[in-house]
């Protein structure tokens, strides 16, 4: 099998107040697998997930039966949570504020995790 080492460096802040910069350079080194072997699908996914960015209301849609569905913002507060047991699932977004949020799609089989944007006009 071929290996592919990816390597990453981030740098991070800077103080606006103080007009000064720190920098810290993480090196991670990880071996991802690649090639025919691979079993990642990208342009097979069995879920859908539209319109993003949503202003009113977003929709679900999963081959398999969609059992509950929850919103959470990017500190990990949970803003909403749907019960249900349709393959088609609309979330109404009414009364969530503009921004980035996370959404966990959990199906009998596994749970999908995905970003949403959320602005209203």
């Amino acid at each position: 099998m071929n290996k592919l080492l990816f390597t990453l460096y981030i740098l991070i802040g800077t103080n606006l107040f103080a007009q000064q910069t720190h920098s810290v350079i993480v090196n991670i080194n990880q071996t991802f697998p690649c090639g025919p072997t691979s079993n990642t699908k990208l342009d097979n996914l069995d879920y859908k997930l539209f319109p993003v960015p949503s202003n009113n209301t977003i929709t679900i849609q999963h081959s398999e039966k969609i059992i509950k569905i929850q919103l959470f913002d990017l500190n990990g507060k949970q803003i909403k949570t749907i019960t249900c047991n349709n393959e088609q699932v609309n979330m109404e977004l009414n009364e969530i504020q503009n921004g980035i949020y996370l959404i966990l799609i959990t199906t009998e089989q596994k749970t999908i995790q995905e970003k949403i944007v959320v602005i209203h006009e």
